[in-house]
């Protein structure tokens, strides 16, 4: 989960660098260059389908302001939506090490239990949430657990069911 967490931090970082980097650019060509990212910004709106006439009389007014004006470039030039952030490095690697660290902790369940009657008595009441939890999402649970996680775990054969149910 470490290892997934800080590989998932540095991933983000370097995305966030590289984006951060392209809006500056952008930011550098618009003060620059503000006719050409003026008529680059109506050639924008044409390909959307917008005539000529009015694509560049919205050019014309969007570059008047230039926070609006790198904040268009880059969500139309770029595809970045500079309200929404760029995302964090820290949570991403936050989440990842969660998730990670709950995926580890699922094979380890086994021993959690010492019968095979509390396993039962669990799979009572969990079972039936979790299929409707599944179902509610389009999927259809065909069989949540049963023997094969015990007889994979055991150091002696399960010849039956009453053998099964024996072994944790």
């Amino acid at each position: 989960a470490f290892s997934m967490a800080a590989g998932e931090y540095v991933s983000m970082k370097v995305q966030r660098e590289v984006l951060e980097e392209l809006i500056h650019k952008e930011a550098h060509e618009i003060a620059t260059m503000p006719v050409e990212e003026e008529r680059e910004l109506a050639g924008i709106f044409e390909a959307k389908g917008i005539d000529p006439g009015t694509a560049a009389s919205i050019a014309a007014d969007v570059m008047k302001d230039p926070q609006i004006a790198l904040e268009t470039h880059a969500r139309e030039e770029l595809g970045i939506d500079m309200r929404e952030g760029l995302g964090s490095p820290w949570a991403a690697a936050a989440s990842s090490f969660v998730m990670f660290a709950i995926g580890a902790f699922v094979p380890l369940l086994p021993f959690l239990f010492t019968s095979l009657d509390e396993v039962a008595q669990v799979r009572k009441a969990v079972d039936p949430r979790l299929r409707e939890g599944f179902r509610k999402v389009g999927l259809e649970a065909v069989g949540l657990s049963g023997g094969g996680f015990a007889y994979l775990m055991s150091t002696k054969p399960v010849r039956s069911k009453d053998e099964l149910r024996t072994t944790k």
